[in-house]
């Protein structure tokens, strides 16, 4: 039998993902890998690059650490990474496929197992040890954070881009 958590669980991830998308579409190319708030703001990430950390972190926490599939994730060159709009949705779409697939065969002994992951500092990983079911719940949460911070990024561009054209 099915968790019933996991079906509930891959409808957020899914509305989630939906959003994301919600705030990259209509952002040229350019803007989607090089904009940042003209403000100076320390330790933004362009539009592409935050979305690409979400999903890197989400194919780790479920793919890897809650199933067991190896997955190749280098976090810290997911914030300089580069590409289109059609690349990232290639990329949830997977992930998003994967994680169904995982959620329909994965069982409770399973869930509460924990996984570990010794410190990787080159690839920008601390320790972590957690139950699968956690790994999971990060993952819904981590793609949530980053979710809001991408709207509010977006709020940020519309108004650069309205100051632009009207400077008032």
């Amino acid at each position: 039998m099915i968790n019933p958590m996991l079906p509930a669980t891959m409808t957020m991830l899914e509305k989630l993902v939906a959003d994301i998308f919600e705030q990259l579409e209509g952002i040229p190319e350019h803007d989607l890998n090089a904009w940042l708030p003209r403000d100076g703001m320390r330790d933004v990430n362009t539009f592409f690059a935050l979305a690409t950390h979400t999903v890197g972190a989400g194919e780790f926490w479920i793919l890897e650490a809650a199933s067991g599939r190896p997955v190749e994730r280098n976090r810290i060159a997911e914030f300089v990474s580069t590409g289109s709009l059609e690349q990232l949705r290639v990329r949830f779409d997977r992930w998003l496929a994967e994680t169904e697939e995982i959620f329909a065969t994965i069982d409770d002994d399973t869930l509460a197992s924990v996984f570990y992951r010794p410190a990787s500092p080159e690839r920008g990983m601390s320790e972590a040890r957690r139950t699968r079911a956690e790994c999971i719940a990060h993952a819904l949460e981590h793609t949530a954070v980053h979710l809001g911070h991408l709207q509010l990024q977006r709020q940020l561009w519309e108004a650069e881009q309205v100051a632009a054209v009207d400077p008032a």
